[in-house]
């Protein structure tokens, strides 16, 4: 794919949205509407990305489960002779909750995740993201931006499933956006309306800025 950035100042110039050359041809890229979200107090433009419906159900049926079995065992007087369920379940129970919500939210700082019940966040504020690349996991495994996974050819489980992927800048920190969580289209869409490129296009933004050009 090859991008006339020339053109893309002569349209912004021109009052007009920038234009992706593809193949050869252009294609106006037209402003994307915006997805239907609650908007997060304090912050008009907060949009959130949270588990799916069913997800969310299997993790509190999973700590449901565990807390019933610790409590049985009690009950049972299991853990007179053995204090396993105590530690297996307390264990899965306090990763269960450190997981949760997981929801990804966009807003006018930047892209974030929450974990621990919303008590903590990662976050890549919007002038550290690089690009999104909507993929599948096998080619960024082999593109080496999934740590602790390895780069070689042969297939690997999981390796097909679809993906979005949203990297940093100035580290290996990343969101990625799976079959797991709501709104594929709509998380695409507030990508591309906060100024998110996709990848390949990741010069374009220099380039426009290092001749008097506003980006963000």
């Amino acid at each position: 794919m090859a991008f006339d950035f020339e053109k893309q100042i002569q349209e912004l110039q021109a009052g007009h949205a920038p234009v992706r050359i593809n193949s050869g041809e252009t294609t106006p890229s037209p402003s994307p509407p915006r997805s239907a979200s609650q908007p997060e107090p304090g912050d008009a433009t907060a949009v959130h990305f949270p588990l799916q419906v069913w997800m969310l159900a299997a993790y509190t049926l999973a700590i449901l489960g565990l807390s019933g079995w610790v409590v049985y065992s009690a009950v049972a007087e299991v853990l007179d002779s053995a204090l396993l369920p105590v530690y297996a379940g307390g264990a899965g129970i306090l990763f269960l909750l450190g997981l949760l919500p997981l929801t990804i939210t966009l807003d006018n700082r930047g892209i974030h995740q929450s974990h621990f019940l919303g008590l903590w966040k990662r976050n890549i504020p919007w002038n550290d993201v690089s690009f999104y690349w909507r993929t599948t996991r096998g080619e960024l495994r082999l593109a080496g931006l999934l740590p602790f996974q390895s780069r070689r050819s042969r297939p690997q489980q999981g390796d097909y499933e679809e993906v979005i992927y949203v990297g940093s800048k100035s580290s290996k920190r990343h969101f990625l956006h799976t079959f797991l969580y709501c709104n594929r289209e709509g998380f695409i869409r507030e990508l591309e309306h906060r100024g998110v490129h996709p990848k390949g296009y990741e010069g374009w933004e220099s380039f426009m800025q290092a001749r008097g050009v506003p980006i963000r």
